[in-house]
């Protein structure tokens, strides 16, 4: 062999197996790279007698991102927790196998990154696969892995999954700016979901505002196309100390938990996460970083949500305020400057309950969360 394998130790001798399909994806002067039953494999070395090959385990999805161009050739291997090195006497024939990790390959072996699969293997792919064109106005979350069986979730995993991936659209679109109530008295960034597809299981996504829907996810976009290029840099970008930093660790929790896959079809862009990169960036997000040398600020993070009280005691300075945004209840204290206020103006005590919607600025203090000030929307401001 050419390449340094020093790594290799304690090989496992195999014997002769069930014929594999074997398609040839990417051939130069022979088969580089193959997708061979489950597994996609990629020629890494050969001496006289063998040809040494790294095979990783592909789902369809990945296939599908793969064959999309959403999915780096290089990712394929690269963002997984293992490789499988297989000497073959001939793709038919496997001799010895060795489990590595993907810092374990030698230099020069995977692909460029960034490298999409070439044009024509993409197509073969694609025709193999079944795929069909979706409309380029066509906005679909998919989620395939453990949880999915068919065309079918789990239900507490749809819960979860879409109810982070919402976090994030909020935090999202927070970040840009847009609070905006739609006319139909939704706010603009709320998931709704339409007819689901079959394959892995896909829900196509509306929103009360789609232009302000395809802004946010675009940003979302580019921010995961970041975490795939530099996990770093994606920190620093997001910051896991922000509630968007929060958000996105919780989903990509999920993700690698759950042990699923998602797929987001935008027009004019696809955005794959597996499970394996999923824990890697919420490893990166929780990582302990050393503090930025800048100006002072604030000690807490502050939000401004919509929605309406469960609960409002002042009495004993306790809030419950379900936040219409992410459709998530925020519990916590109130702080002692609102509740003098509201001591001395009892007519400024909330109503409890969603006939009377407010907005409520909270502060956020690690964990914990204070109610600061609220006040009313009328009905010029939010219908329902």
């Amino acid at each position: 062999m050419k390449r340094d394998w020093s790594s290799l130790v304690a090989p496992s001798f195999l014997v002769p197996e069930p014929k594999a399909k074997i398609d040839v994806l990417v051939e130069y002067d022979g088969p580089q790279l193959i997708l061979r039953g489950q597994n996609l494999g990629l020629l890494a070395d050969a001496d006289r007698n063998l040809e040494r090959w790294l095979l990783t385990n592909v789902t369809k999805l990945e296939l599908e991102a793969l064959a999309l161009g959403a999915l780096p050739m290089r990712d394929i291997f690269s963002r997984k927790n293992s490789i499988t090195v297989v000497d073959f006497a001939g793709l038919k024939s496997p001799r010895h196998s060795w489990t590595i990790t993907p810092e374990q390959v030698p230099p020069g072996i995977l692909p460029t990154p960034k490298a999409a699969l070439p044009t024509s293997a993409r197509a073969f792919l694609q025709k193999k696969l079944k795929m069909k064109p979706h409309a380029a106005t066509v906005r679909r979350l998919r989620f395939a892995g453990m949880p999915v069986h068919g065309s079918a979730i789990e239900f507490s995993a749809l819960s979860k999954l879409v109810g982070s991936f919402q976090e994030i659209l909020t935090s999202i679109g927070q970040a840009l700016g847009i609070h905006a109530i739609a006319t139909d008295g939704l706010p603009s960034t709320t998931l709704l979901a339409g007819a689901t597809s079959e394959g892995s299981f896909a829900i196509h996504l509306h929103a009360s505002d789609q232009a302000v829907l395809d802004k946010v996810l675009e940003r979302y976009r580019s921010l995961v196309t970041l975490a795939h290029e530099n996990v770093a840099s994606f920190a620093e970008e997001v910051t896991p100390e922000s509630q968007l930093g929060r958000e996105f660790e919780a989903y990509f929790g999920d993700l690698a938990d759950l042990k699923a896959e998602s797929l987001i079809e935008i027009p004019g862009a696809t955005v794959y996460v597996g499970p394996a990169y999923a824990q890697t960036i919420r490893v990166a997000l929780k990582r302990p970083r050393k503090p930025r040398v800048t100006a002072p600020t604030l000690p807490h993070e502050v939000t401004v949500q919509r929605g309406y009280f469960d609960r409002f005691a002042a009495d004993d300075a306790t809030f419950a305020f379900f936040d219409i945004d992410s459709g998530r209840q925020r519990q916590g204290t109130v702080s002692a400057s609102l509740k003098r206020k509201v001591s001395d103006q009892g007519s400024q005590e909330a109503a409890v309950g969603r006939i009377t919607m407010y907005r409520a600025t909270i502060e956020h203090h690690g964990s914990e969360l204070v109610l600061v000030a609220f006040d009313e929307l009328g009905q010029a401001q939010l219908k329902f």
